[in-house]
Order: C-alpha cells, then structure tokens, then sequence
C-alpha cells in the first residue's frame, strides 16, 4: 500500500516508524553483523513500519548481488510489513531543500525523503544504523529524532 495526500491512514507516533536503508540490509543479509540487531528492532511490535519509494529502490540496488534479498525486500512492501510513503511536488521541495541544509552530513535523497514523511506522518522514531545522519537530522519544528537501534 503507498501512503498518499489522500489516504485515509492515520497514524500515531507511539507505534509507528520509518525505515532506513541501512537497517533493511542488514535485516536482508544473514551475515552482516548487525542483522540480529537490525531484525529486532524490525520485528518489535510496531503498528505500522514506514519506507520511502527512493528507499526501497536505494535498498533495492543495494541487494542486487544477494541472491533472493531482492524478492524478500518487495515481500516485505508486498506482505504490507513495510507501507510506502508518497511525496509530491511541495515534498519533494521541501527534500530539495534538506538537501542542501544537510549537505555537510552529507544528506542522501533516501534519508531526507525519510525525514520529510516523518513530517508528514508525525513519525519522530527511525530505525536506522545511520546515527551521524539521523542525530543530526531535524524536522520542520526542530524535533529530532529517536534513532533505533
């Protein structure tokens, strides 16, 4: 299912959190050394776990020489553990402009969308194992974020 201006998904910020990259691959890659970590913090009883498309597509390419990591990242978007986030034009503005704000970071395209549908979600929890991005990261209000694990 992706998120978009008109659903009608609420959502609250107890239960609910955005995925990273880093974290998806280290759940889809059984010798990483953080994916027990990883698959804890993804498999804790969350209401709904969130990614965005460019997340998905960055994780997407990431994995492409694991064989099956692929087709079980797009289970997880199929099977509904992880709902998709769409951005539109005033969004992606507001990306673009995180961007730059964070060019130092540096700021990927994959981290500001997540920081922007953390905005439009009210969702401050992350589940990443970018600390020096997401620590750094603020929202619209200059709320920060709750980096897990």
């Amino acid at each position: 299912m992706n998120i978009s201006p008109d659903s009608d998904v609420k959502t609250t910020t107890a239960n609910n959190c955005l995925l990273d990259t880093s974290i998806w691959l280290a759940i889809l890659n059984r010798t990483d050394i953080r994916h027990l970590v990883a698959r804890k913090a993804f498999e804790k009883n969350w209401k709904q776990v969130f990614a965005t498309n460019a997340v998905l597509t960055e994780t997407m390419y990431m994995v492409r020489h694991y064989k099956g990591a692929g087709s079980a990242c797009l289970d997880h978007v199929i099977n509904g553990a992880v709902q998709l986030v769409h951005l539109d034009r005033p969004e992606l503005a507001r990306v673009k402009g995180l961007m730059g704000k964070y060019s130092d970071v540096p700021m990927s395209f994959a981290d500001a969308t997540l920081v922007v549908a953390g905005e439009k979600l009210n969702i401050t929890t992350v589940l990443t194992l970018d600390r020096r991005g997401f620590d750094a990261y603020r929202m619209y209000d200059s709320s920060s974020f709750n980096v897990l694990p």
